[in-house]
């Protein structure tokens, strides 16, 4: 785990940790979204090159508002999988009035994780780098 977490840091270089991409991981809710801010997997996305764009909150999850993921436009969206659910969501975020609009939406920049590995498993390592090459492929030609 440690080589392959080198490896992403290797391969991404000091300017990609000097300037994160902003991501909003979407692990739930309709009404308001349960997202990651700091912890497990804010730390896997620094890892990864990212920051989450709720860094600020002194917690692992928390439930911010629409209108506060709106004023913080991310570059990425994160999905986090339970179950192969990743494409309703991916949907949901794409229709829904707040999140229709955003930066990453129309850019098509939305991505998944597993949600078990972004929790610190075995498979933490392999998903840093896999979050690594979604936000910077073209670091890993």
């Amino acid at each position: 785990m440690k080589d392959t977490i080198e490896e992403v840091k290797t391969t991404l270089g000091d300017d990609v940790y000097n300037n994160p991409v902003s991501v909003f991981v979407y692990d739930s809710g309709e009404d308001a979204p349960f997202t990651a801010c700091q912890g497990i997997p804010g730390d896997m996305i620094k890892l990864a090159g990212g920051l989450s764009i709720f860094n600020d909150i002194d917690k692992g999850w928390a439930t911010p508002s629409w209108e506060e993921v709106v004023a913080r436009d991310p570059d990425v969206i994160l999905i986090l999988d339970y179950n192969n659910d990743t494409e309703a969501k991916k949907a949901f975020l794409e229709t829904n009035e707040f999140t229709k609009n955003l930066r990453a939406v129309k850019e098509g920049k939305i991505y998944s994780a597993c949600c078990s590995d972004m929790q610190g498993s075995a498979g933490s390592a392999n998903a840093v780098k896999l979050m690594a090459k979604e936000f910077y492929p073209e670091k890993f030609k």
